[in-house]
C-alpha cells in the first residue's frame, strides 16, 4: 500500500536530469551572492553531511551536519537554492535533519515560497519537507493542490495534510473519496486515518464500499483509531450489509480493535454469525478477527468442528493458526 503511493510523492531517480540540474529554489540568487570560498565550503560541507550515516562515516556526517547548522542563513540559501530540486533521497533526508536543529524562522519562508514554485520537483520536495516539519503553516497552499487537474498534486496535498495533522483541512479529504485516481482515494483514507476527526468517521465507513482493494485495507486500517463510535458503526454495518468484500474488510476491522472493546458478548456474536458465509473471505475474515480476540472453549471446539468440514484452503488455514495461537496463549 504505502510504496505504491508514496512513488507519487517523492521520486528518487539516482542521476539527476539536466533540466533538474537547472531548477533553482527560492534562495538560489543569495546563495550564489556568497563569497566562492563560502560557496565551496558549504558545498563541500553537505557532500559530507548527505552520505550515508553509517558506519565509520557517522562521525563525518555529524561534523558536517552540525557545522552547516552553525553556518545558518548561508546554509539555508545552500538548501533552498541549488538543493531543493534534488532527486537524491539522502540529500532531502540530511536537509531534514538540518533543519529540524535550526530555527523555524530561518528556513520557513523559503519553504512555504518553495510550496508554490513552478517547477513540480521543488514541489514535492517541499512538500516531504512540510509533512516531515508538520509545518501548519503549509496548510493553506497544499489544500489548494486538492484542487488540481494533475492527481500526482492531489495525492501530494492529501498525503501533506495528514502528516502535517492538523485537523482544519479535515473536510476538504473527504470529497478525494470520489477522486477518479485510486492513489488519490488511498491518500485521502491514510489522512484521515491521521487525523482521527471524529466528524469524519462517516466518510471512512464509506471508503469500504470502494472497488479498488488498497482504498478499503486502508480505511479498515484506520477505523479501529476511531474507537467506540467506528465499533458500533461497524456492527451495525455488519447486521445490514450483503457485498462480501465490504464484509471482508468491516470484520477484519473489528478484530483489529483492542481487546477491552472488542472482546464482549455482542461483538463475537457478531463475528461468529459469518462463521457459515458463503463467501469463504468473509468465513476467513470471521475466523481472523475471533482468533485475534481470544478463544473460549466453547469457540475452541466449534473451531476444531470447523476445520474438520471446512473445505476452501484460505478458511483451513486460518482456523488452524487460530487454534494454534490459542493452545500457545493457555500454556
Amino acid at each position: 500500500l504505502e510504496p505504491k503511493v508514496a512513488r507519487t510523492l517523492v521520486e528518487f531517480p539516482e542521476e539527476e536530469s539536466s533540466a533538474s540540474r537547472s531548477s533553482q529554489g527560492p534562495l538560489a540568487g543569495a546563495f550564489t551572492a556568497l563569497p566562492d570560498t563560502l560557496q565551496e565550503r558549504i558545498e563541500k560541507l553537505f557532500e559530507d553531511a548527505s552520505e550515508w550515516n553509517v558506519g565509520a562515516a557517522r562521525e563525518k556526517v555529524k561534523a558536517a551536519r552540525e557545522a552547516l547548522v552553525e553556518l545558518g542563513r548561508p546554509a539555508i540559501t545552500y538548501f533552498f537554492g541549488p538543493k531543493i530540486a534534488t532527486r537524491k533521497h539522502l540529500e532531502l533526508y540530511a536537509i531534514r535533519d538540518m533543519l529540524k536543529k535550526m530555527p523555524d524562522s530561518l528556513w520557513r519562508a523559503p519553504l512555504l515560497e518553495a510550496l508554490k514554485s513552478p517547477v513540480d520537483r521543488i514541489r514535492k520536495n517541499a512538500v516531504f519537507l512540510a509533512a516531515e516539519l508538520k509545518v501548519k503553516e503549509a496548510l493553506p497552499t497544499v489544500a489548494g493542490y486538492l484542487r488540481s487537474p494533475d492527481f500526482v498534486e492531489r495525492a501530494r496535498g492529501a498525503y501533506a495534510i495528514g502528516a502535517i495533522g492538523d485537523t482544519t483541512f479535515a473536510d476538504s479529504l473527504a470529497p478525494l473519496l470520489q477522486d477518479t485516481d485510486d492513489h488519490v482515494r488511498v491518500r485521502a483514507v491514510v489522512a484521515l486515518n491521521k487525523l482521527k476527526a471524529k466528524h469524519t468517521l462517516h466518510s471512512l465507513l464509506q471508503a469500504l464500499h470502494d472497488p479498488i482493494f488498497t482504498v478499503r485495507y486502508a480505511a479498515e486500517r484506520g477505523l479501529p483509531q476511531f474507537g467506540p463510535q467506528a465499533l458500533d458503526s461497524l456492527l451495525f454495518l455488519l447486521e445490514r450489509e450483503q457485498n462480501p468484500s465490504v464484509l471482508y474488510h468491516a470484520l477484519r476491522a473489528v478484530g483489529n480493535f483492542e481487546d477491552s472493546l472488542a472482546a464482549v458478548p455482542k461483538v463475537r456474536g457478531t463475528l461468529a454469525s459469518f462463521l457459515q458465509h458463503p463467501d469463504p473471505r468473509v468465513r476467513a475474515a470471521a475466523v481472523e478477527s475471533l482468533g485475534k480476540l481470544g478463544l473460549g472453549e466453547g469457540l475452541r471446539n466449534h473451531f476444531r468442528y470447523l476445520l474438520e468440514v471446512e473445505a476452501h484452503p484460505l478458511v483451513r488455514q486460518k482456523l488452524q493458526a487460530a487454534l494454534e495461537a490459542s493452545d500457545r496463549s493457555q500454556k
